[in-house]
């Protein structure tokens, strides 16, 4: 195992989790060979190789529902790329068998896989920058008129007509533009991840997601456009008034969030690495094998 992981690179995907540094290769080949269908429902990968020796990892897994995924390891040796395209090509066919309908991958901008992905049928969705902050620096005061509570089910309608009022739509596109593909899109839940949505007049204004993991602390959010001035900064504070103890702490900004780029420079923030996220739509597919099916069943 020592001997493959040091054979291939390390992973040059990206998710929220590894944001912003991706898993080793050790352990990313590890996570790959044990996450085959039968043994995890909710991921899948594939290994190409040549006698033998392992040439390329992809493995997916599953995001909030079973309609969308996310690459989360893709690693190939210095002459793989082309096992690795095939790799990738194999895995989308595997996720579109289990009823995907959009299959995600996160890269750093200068990557220069990503002509190859495009080649296999992704396309940009949208650029993210990760800021950095040591805890060293200082919190800004918060505003303690801002009402938050925390996400429960009963607020997935409401942050949907946020999410859809707050994204442009050439993003929607790519990330969900029905209820049901946008909850299938979501970060999974997870005991080290809150989420907070703040409400006027009965509709949703502001959603904040904060990660902790050991000393590392993460942090997004979304505005509605017509309180972004108004309710930026104070749900920027509150999300970092929530982790006072980590020695460092992240917010991952999406390009179209240009006040919260610039209030997250303001205190203190720098930025760490640009990412493109990068989408591939799966349901054309889909129809066309559900087709096929109907017309043998009717002959």
């Amino acid at each position: 195992m020592v001997g493959l992981g040091r054979a291939l690179r390390s992973s040059i995907v990206y998710t929220r989790d590894t944001i912003p540094e991706s898993s080793g290769s050790i352990f990313s080949l590890f996570k790959s060979s044990n996450s085959v269908p039968f043994l995890r429902r909710a991921a899948t990968g594939t290994i190409a190789s040549r006698k033998l020796r392992p040439t390329a990892v992809v493995s997916a897994r599953q995001l909030a529902g079973m309609l969308s995924w996310e690459i989360d390891v893709l690693q190939y040796i210095s002459d793989g790329k082309e096992d690795a395209v095939e790799a990738l090509a194999m895995l989308s066919d595997r996720v579109a068998l289990a009823k995907g309908r959009a299959i995600f991958m996160r890269v750093a901008s200068e990557n220069v896989f990503i002509r190859d992905a495009r080649r296999n049928g992704f396309f940009p969705s949208h650029h993210e920058t990760v800021y950095e902050r040591v805890s060293s620096a200082t919190v800004s005061s918060l505003d303690e008129t801002i009402s938050m509570k925390l996400v429960t089910a009963e607020d997935a309608i409401a942050l949907f007509r946020l999410y859809c009022s707050s994204v442009p739509s050439e993003i929607r596109t790519h990330q969900g533009m029905t209820f049901e593909l946008w909850t299938s899109s979501a970060e999974p839940s997870k005991r080290t991840t809150k989420e907070w949505v703040s409400y006027r007049d009965g509709v949703a204004r502001g959603w904040l997601r904060i990660f902790k993991r050991g000393m590392v602390g993460k942090l997004e959010l979304m505005v509605h456009p017509d309180d972004e001035l108004e309710l930026t900064r104070p749900l920027l504070d509150f999300g970092l008034s929530r982790l006072p103890d980590r020695r460092n702490m992240y917010v991952l900004v999406p390009e179209h969030q240009i006040l919260l780029a610039r209030l997250v420079s303001q205190r203190g923030f720098k930025p760490r690495g640009d990412f493109l996220m990068l989408a591939k739509s799966l349901a054309v597919r889909e129809r066309i094998e559900e087709t096929a099916r109907f017309t043998a069943v009717s002959r």
